[in-house]
């Protein structure tokens, strides 16, 4: 694969997701990156389109942030009929650590200072810092995610990075900014009472317009560290529809 002509030996696939795949690939000094490549075509929703626009855009105004994944390169190429985002390559996500200390947890004795998410103190005490200062980071530059979660936390090389500026957005005059969603339903767990309230408008069609700002990021981390304390985010006991 090649990006602003710049070639590329694709090591395998890290994760897929609608239009989307993300490789790893090598390029020719043998350094390792994350290549998120999205096809379009003449049926690809502009909207689309414009959230990964966006998402480059996003990620160049974080650029040198030591809690923001790195931006290395990006094209977009109507032609080829694909946009391409070329990034740092992390080793795991806080969603599979928490999985993994979970499963780890189940049926043994937990030394002091674990909690019940099998977890040490200590190391949520790390991880939570970093999470603070990646929202906050963010927050400063008057950005909004709207979609805080543990698989958008990325470890890379120890530190905790946030990925995924899909849907985020510049706040407006009025301190918030409206998200359009593809579906409310995938990240239910984390999303805040504003987050569920389709304020409509916007221009884009059925889909969910969302007006957001950065209490409703606050709410979402309040639901990741809920989870890394206890081991499940505080309202996934309750039906979808209570959810509500």
């Amino acid at each position: 694969c090649v990006v602003n002509g710049r070639p590329f030996v694709r090591l395998g696939m890290v994760g897929k997701g609608g239009s989307s795949q993300v490789y790893r690939v090598m390029d020719a000094d043998y350094r390792i990156f994350a290549l998120k490549k999205v096809h379009i075509d003449t049926h690809t929703d502009a909207r689309m389109v414009e959230m990964y626009t966006n998402e480059i855009t996003l990620l160049r105004k974080l650029e040198g942030n030591p809690h923001i994944v790195q931006l290395v390169d990006a094209q977009v190429d109507t032609g080829q009929h694909c946009i391409q985002l070329l990034m740092e390559i992390g080793e795991t996500d806080l969603s599979k650590v928490l999985q993994s200390q979970k499963r780890s947890a189940e049926g043994t004795a937990s030394p002091a200072g674990t909690l019940p998410s099998g977890l040490g103190q200590n190391f949520v005490r790390f991880l939570w810092q970093q999470m603070l200062e990646a929202v906050d980071a963010i927050h400063k530059e008057n950005i909004v995610h709207g979609d805080l979660k543990p698989a958008n936390f990325l470890l890379v090389k120890g530190m905790l990075k946030l990925i995924d500026f899909g849907i985020a957005k510049a706040i407006q005059s009025d301190e918030t900014t409206n998200i359009v969603r593809e579906s409310q339903v995938g990240t239910l767990n984390y999303m805040s009472p504003e987050a569920l309230l389709d304020t409509g408008g916007g221009g884009a069609g059925d889909r969910p317009v969302i007006k957001l700002g950065r209490a409703s990021d606050v709410w979402s981390l309040g639901c990741i560290l809920y989870q890394m304390v206890y081991g499940r985010p505080p309202f996934a006991h309750l039906r979808v529809v209570a959810k509500l």
